[in-house]
């Protein structure tokens, strides 16, 4: 039995942005794709054909908490919606 995992290293704009897919079976890791230059359709393709995807995203992401209730909000890349879980 094999996973399919993904790898999102997010950049500020999708030149610098990369997805890799590996194929783990027993024993071994197979890397099956390898997109450089990944806009948000690869990345969004990534997170729902994937068994499981883990994203590196830099400190733009990592705004600090506000000091209400609300959670903050922000934009990033191509202008896709970043919220913070409360």
């Amino acid at each position: 039995m094999s996973v399919l995992t993904a790898g999102v290293d997010l950049a500020a704009e999708p030149p610098r942005t990369a997805v890799a897919w590996l194929d783990w079976s027993p024993g071994r890791a197979h890397l099956t794709r390898l997109d450089l230059g990944a806009d948000d359709a690869t990345c969004l393709e990534a997170m729902l054909t994937a068994d499981k995807t883990g994203i590196d995203c830099p400190p733009w992401a990592g705004l600090p908490r506000s000091s209400t209730s609300s959670p903050p909000t922000a934009r990033g890349p191509s202008g896709c919606h970043l919220a913070y879980p409360a």
